[in-house]
Order: C-alpha cells, then structure tokens, then sequence
C-alpha cells in the first residue's frame, strides 16, 4: 500500500493500492486476502505511531495470516551518511558521524551496546520469513553485529582516521642549535598540573 503508485517496474505478482492509514475501513479492505503485512513505517513521522496502529488493527480485522515487530536494531547502512550504500533506504545522519570523525555520547557509555544489521542481511532475513512454515515469534529480534559503544567509536577512528602529520614538524633549528634541549612533555605536563584538582 503507498500514498503514490511507483512509476518503475514491478516484479510480477506485485499489486498496487493506494490508501490512507487514517481510515481504518479502508486499510481493512486492501488488506482482504493477504497473507503477510511488511511495515516500514517511518516512526518519527508518526510520534503517535497512529498509522502504524490502524495498519495492525485493520490487519487483524481483515485476517492477515503472519504478524511479528521485526527488530533489526540499527542499519549500519546510516553510518555511511551522507553516502547511499543501499538504493531503497534513504541516508540519514546519526550521533555518530563517520564522515567528519565525531561521535556524540552519554558519558561513561563506551560498554553501552548496540545492534547493527545492513540492510541487505535485514531483507534476507525478511524473505526467509515470508517462506517460513513455522510460527512467527511475536517479537523478532534480528541481530546482525552487537558492539560496544567505545568498540564502534575505535571502528571509526580505525577506518577513517587520517595520519597525514599535520601536528609534527621538522628540525632544522634543533639540528643547528644542537645545545637547545627541549622539555620533554611528561616531565612538563606533571610538574604544571602537580598539586592542581
């Protein structure tokens, strides 16, 4: 069901119908005869996740066979921002921005976990659910990674760290003035903040 019926090509066997999730008679009639409801919904257009709840209800209204809240945890597909890496799933930023080398998060959360999936392993997992003969469970956790907060910041700073020198310099004066001799940093660093809260 869309709001626009998609100008591309569909594969055979794929039926458009246009509706609205506010009428709940309606959805209940487009619903009629089919056997299993996938719902992207976008939530935070929907804080009240009010077309996600007529889309259940008009479900179990009109009989849909299969139902479960598929819980994939989080597209790592996003941590690719502003780059698309999947053709259906729209790059969105998140608190952790691979692009400019930045993360925001909760201090003293480095062990803090989260589930990451592409979105590639997410719809092999959808059609493997479609052609399953046994029991949907009612909750359908998918987990693809499992990874610490502090892990996926140094994944980050691994994959796009850059080492190009600028904060060292050269010589020269060093090597004309061999008598000037440097404060090393540890020694200057403890003694300035010696005594300090």
């Amino acid at each position: 069901m869309v709001q626009d019926i998609p100008t591309e090509k569909t594969a055979p066997g794929i039926t458009w119908k246009i509706t609205t999730y506010q009428d709940k008679d309606q959805l209940v009639e487009a619903l009629h005869g089919v056997h299993t409801v996938l719902s992207f919904l976008v939530t935070q257009e929907d804080p009240a996740s009010i077309a996600q709840k007529n889309l259940i209800d008009a479900a179990i209204q009109a009989g849909v066979l299969e139902y479960t809240l598929f819980q994939p945890g989080t597209f790592v597909n996003y941590l690719t921002h502003p780059y698309q890496s999947a053709k259906h799933l729209h790059s969105m930023e998140l608190f952790f921005d691979f692009e400019n080398r930045r993360a925001i998060f909760i201090d003293d959360g480095d062990n803090d976990r989260m589930s990451f999936i592409t979105v590639e392993d997410f719809t092999k997992v959808i059609v493997q659910a479609v052609e399953f003969d046994g029991e949907w469970p009612v909750i359908g956790g998918i987990r693809g990674t499992d990874i610490s907060i502090g892990n996926l910041i140094a994944l980050g700073e691994k994959v796009r760290a850059t080492h190009d020198g600028a904060y060292s310099v050269s010589d020269e004066w060093n090597r004309l003035l061999p008598s000037f001799q440097p404060a090393p940093i540890e020694e200057f660093l403890a003694k300035s903040w010696h005594g300090k809260p």
